[in-house]
């Protein structure tokens, strides 16, 4: 009966140290920091950070830092169309992105550019062969431009916008 027991709450204490042992909270010791909120966006940051760097792989990408945020991914799909090739440029950009529609131009086509928040910034209709999309009045910073006829997105270019 007593090997029952030791056996019992050995095996109990070995799940218990199991489930705890996955769970790692991230914690920031640093000499000053903070954090703050407004227009909807919140802030965060530290101070006295010695070295930061980011390192990428084939499968991987490791940033080194202590101050590290929530990363939200966002996949960019592109449907393959074999009628046409759309190409988007200057990429970074400043007052202006080209779009131009390279084979199978087709019209009816449509674009909408999103921020990262998946707010519409622009949109319109594309011309069949080139296309100017006027970004002097768009903010600084990363967008999404979709290329779209009625039924499908057709292709998604993050696009960098400067100044």
């Amino acid at each position: 009966m007593n090997r029952k027991i030791t056996v019992f709450i050995l095996f109990s204490f070995l799940t218990a140290a199991g489930i705890y042992a996955q769970s790692v909270a991230p914690v920031v010791i640093a000499s000053s920091g903070g954090e703050g909120e407004a227009g909807g966006i919140h802030i965060q940051w530290t101070v006295g950070e010695l070295a930061t760097e980011t390192l990428t792989g084939a499968n991987m990408i490791l940033t080194q830092g202590f101050h590290q945020p929530h990363i939200i991914v966002t996949s960019i799909d592109e449907i393959p169309d074999t009628e046409a090739v759309i190409v988007a440029f200057p990429n970074p950009a400043t007052d202006y992105i080209a779009v131009e529609q390279r084979s199978g131009a087709r019209e009816g086509l449509h674009f909408g550019l999103y921020d990262l928040q998946g707010r519409r910034v622009l949109s319109g209709q594309l011309e069949p062969h080139h296309t100017s999309l006027d970004l002097i009045d768009v903010k600084a910073g990363t967008y999404f431009l979709h290329i779209y006829d009625d039924s499908k997105t057709l292709q998604t270019f993050k696009v960098v916008k400067n100044r």
